[in-house]
């Protein structure tokens, strides 16, 4: 009779020299624990009590390998409840001579297993495509860079959801944003025709020190307003215009700051492709933690072996309590 769960040896990803087995379904891959530990801090943290530890016996739901070819294995680590399609995506991005290349396809699945065993350099990656295909995908960037807290391609794809924010949060995958950021995008959004009412009343321009001004910024405002020009977002060329009134730089400053103010744009811009964007949010102080991946272990100790996304077994094959 045929085993339950018979042993498969991932063919790409199964190198004779490497020290480490990582076990995902029925797969195994066998790595080089100096590879994970440079690149994962999850990693480095929970294999470095092992290097002194005898050749451990690794016990698995399906056929074990011949002694012989885990002579020199230091370490076995299940990843519980894992692919190992998407395991061997993340090692074939961690392995440079595979030469994966990261696409729409594959993004999210690398992005998952690289956010929960911390790979930076693996998330900064995929943090570059995101960024390189943002103007076509804002909402989908946005909704990747919120769920993995990736602060630079969530505050630029954020000033891109809220440029077309009343056609885009109509679509259904509105919904798979954090309560958290769109609560956030509404509030900007709310401030952001507020300041519209605001600057289209008589007395929204009584800042203006220029008193003979004033009504000149309010027509102007109106007329900007009424010609559907956006008010938040210039070319990467343009600079936004002062007061063609008295032309006094101070009355300039003043009229570029109270709009600025009112509409609750950003002093800095974000420039995405051929734009300047001036609306837009950010992570929150911290965001860039993976706060819910805490465990930093030094040792195969019985704290480690708490986390769900792992057991360690010891030398003689049992699992670490």
């Amino acid at each position: 009779m045929s085993p339950k769960n018979p042993l498969q040896l991932n063919p790409t990803h199964y190198y004779l020299d490497g020290n480490v087995i990582l076990c995902a379904g029925t797969q195994h891959f066998r790595v080089h624990g100096s590879i994970l530990c440079h690149s994962s801090a999850f990693f480095a943290g929970l294999l470095r009590g092992s290097w002194n530890d005898a050749a451990p016996s690794i016990p698995c739901e399906h056929d074990e390998p011949k002694k012989s070819e885990t002579d020199s294995v230091v370490a076995k680590v299940q990843l519980r409840g894992k692919d190992p399609k998407e395991v061997e995506l993340l090692l074939s991005t961690l392995y440079l001579h595979t030469e994966l290349e990261i696409t729409w396809h594959n993004v999210e699945p690398i992005l998952k297993l690289a956010d929960e065993y911390e790979f930076p350099r693996i998330m900064a990656k995929c943090d570059q495509l995101l960024r390189k295909d943002m103007g076509d995908k804002p909402l989908e960037v946005l909704i990747l860079a919120d769920r993995y807290r990736l602060p630079e391609a969530y505050k630029a794809s954020s000033a891109l959801v809220l440029h077309d924010y009343a056609k885009i949060s109509r679509r259904h995958e509105y919904k798979q944003l954090s309560l958290e950021t769109r609560v956030e995008l509404q509030a900007v959004r709310l401030r952001y025709l507020d300041g519209i009412e605001e600057l289209s009343q008589q007395n929204g321009w009584d800042t203006i020190t220029n008193t003979n001004c004033r009504a000149y910024h309010l027509q102007m405002f109106q007329t900007q307003r009424k010609s559907g020009t956006s008010l938040t977002t210039l070319s990467a060329s343009e600079n936004f215009q002062g007061c063609n009134s008295c032309n006094q730089e101070t009355c300039n400053q003043q009229k570029i700051q109270r709009t600025k103010d009112a509409l609750g744009m950003s002093n800095s811009a974000i420039t995405v492709g051929d734009k300047k964007y001036f609306l837009f949010i950010e992570l929150a102080a911290g965001g860039g933690e993976r706060s819910s991946h805490t465990a930093r272990s030094k040792s195969c100790s019985a704290s480690i072996d708490k986390d769900d996304r792992f057991d360690v077994f010891s030398e003689r094959g049992k699992k670490i309590e």
